[in-house]
């Protein structure tokens, strides 16, 4: 069974830690969307496969497939490749699936920004930030929940719809991640890399509970030149239980 998420959400969180490029985030508006096999999870991206079609449905996809890789064949050479792939096709690698979710891009968030052991995760130890961004634009807009489950989700390489694909290979995770409430944007076009955020919509910053004197003033400075300087959170530690707080401080 699977565990969706409430599609409500205004605004989304990234933990980080501190490295060479954290200041390019509030500089120049970049964040870095992984490929799949950048994940810390081995199981995610992964899925129940299967290559069950007709002869027509492969025949229409390795001549596709030999067009759009070697177009320099003549109709009858590529017509003989085609005969001979599907005189092999239980040979074919089950890479010609893999391809799909290692040319696209991913931005993870989370829909919490308290999460103890995603502070201690993704924040160095609580020593790292974690930037609010709002949802309410075209850019985070389009950032989908992940739904959990016990068992790999299946889909059909001839069958499955593009976004059958996507929400299986690229938006469900192993149930004993769903405490991380993640949501992601996905991006098939233009693919992993550095993107440019509209820098409007960050609209937070939350300094860790262990953050270094050296590593708070930096934030300040670069949060302070940024035309709309996002508003300035930390957290702290509760006195009572395992918890923290996050708590508004000024500049």
């Amino acid at each position: 069974m699977v565990t969706e998420q409430i599609i409500e959400q205004n605004v989304l969180y990234k933990y980080y830690e501190f490295n060479k490029y954290t200041e390019n985030i509030f500089t120049h508006n970049e964040i870095y969307f992984a490929k799949p096999k950048e994940f810390n999870d081995p199981f995610d991206s992964k899925v129940g496969l299967s290559y069950d079609g007709t002869e027509e449905q492969w025949k229409r996809f390795l001549e596709g497939w030999h067009i759009k890789n070697e177009p320099s064949l003549t109709p009858e050479q590529r017509c003989y490749k085609v005969n001979i792939c599907l005189g092999n096709r239980n040979n074919i690698p089950n890479s010609l699936g893999r391809s799909f979710p290692e040319k696209t891009g991913a931005f993870c968030m989370s829909a919490i920004n308290n999460d103890i052991l995603m502070w201690s995760h993704y924040s160095s130890g609580h020593s790292g930030f974690c930037l609010e961004f709002d949802r309410n634009n075209e850019f985070f807009g389009r950032s989908q929940p992940m739904g959990y489950q016990e068992e790999f989700p299946n889909v059909n390489f001839f069958t499955s719809s593009q976004w059958e694909k996507t929400k299986a290979m690229l938006l469900t995770k192993a149930k004993r991640w769903d405490y991380e409430r993640e949501w992601r944007i996905i991006d098939h076009n233009e693919g992993p890399g550095i993107k440019h955020f509209p820098a409007e919509f960050l609209s937070g910053v939350i300094l860790g509970c262990q953050i270094s004197p050296e590593n708070k003033e930096n934030m300040f400075g670069w949060c302070r030149k940024r035309e709309q300087p996002p508003t300035l959170y930390e957290a702290r530690k509760k006195q009572k239980e395992f918890g923290l707080d996050i708590v508004e401080i000024g500049y």
